[in-house]
């Protein structure tokens, strides 16, 4: 799952509107943010195959980003960053952490299995990605829904409703792109470029 996990943003901001919508967005990223970082610096490993649908990423080395436990502990320093380091509420700090917790749960479903419970053992993944088209469709379809309960909210006013539907038609267009697009040469780019792109979309929505 690639944009989809902005969902959990969105619905953590419906349910506590004092949390920053940016802050939900990286958080609802952070493990993608920890994974192109350690694949960069070589400390989880995938490679890139051509021959496998949808996404054409062999996942094969990410225990410390993408393993249950791993999130896990993801979640609880998003939750202790936001609640003691920056001060901020209760409510917000459980949403911030909740965000970062959802990552795992949300690429159940599309993932092959590569997915681990712990460090080592069983590994899970529904294997949706082997169906590129409906996996797209219910990608979409998903971020959008969860955009549709945000700007019901009647805390959101008439401006931030329209900044939000922007942005979520811009992340619709970011998928069709990832989609639809050249497969890249190798890893390093690949993880380049997913990292740029986790942390452009919250600082597209600093202002809102």
């Amino acid at each position: 799952m690639f944009v989809g996990h902005y969902g959990a943003a969105f619905l953590a901001k419906r349910a506590e509107p004092r949390a920053p919508l940016w802050a939900l967005l990286l958080a609802a990223m952070w493990v993608d943010v920890i994974w192109a970082i350690f694949i960069i610096a070589g400390l989880e490993h995938a490679r890139v195959d051509p021959s496998l649908p949808g996404f054409p990423v062999d996942l094969e080395y990410m225990p410390y980003t993408h393993s249950l436990v791993a999130t896990v502990v993801w979640a609880g320093l998003g939750f202790l960053v936001a609640r003691h380091t920056f001060g901020r509420p209760l409510g917000v700090a459980v949403a911030i952490g909740a965000a970062v917790a959802s990552h795992w749960f949300h690429d159940l479903p599309v993932h092959r299995p590569d997915l681990p419970l712990v460090w080592e053992g069983p590994k899970l993944g529904l294997g949706l990605w082997n169906y590129p088209m409906p996996e797209l469709a219910l990608e979409i379809a998903w971020l959008l829904a969860t955009v549709l309960v945000l700007v019901r909210s009647r805390a959101v006013d008439d401006t931030t409703r329209t900044r939000i539907w922007r942005l979520a038609l811009a992340l619709v267009v970011l998928q069709a792109v990832t989609a639809f697009g050249p497969v890249p040469p190798s890893m390093t780019p690949l993880a380049a470029t997913a990292l740029l792109t986790f942390l452009l979309v919250p600082w597209l929505a600093r202002r809102f």
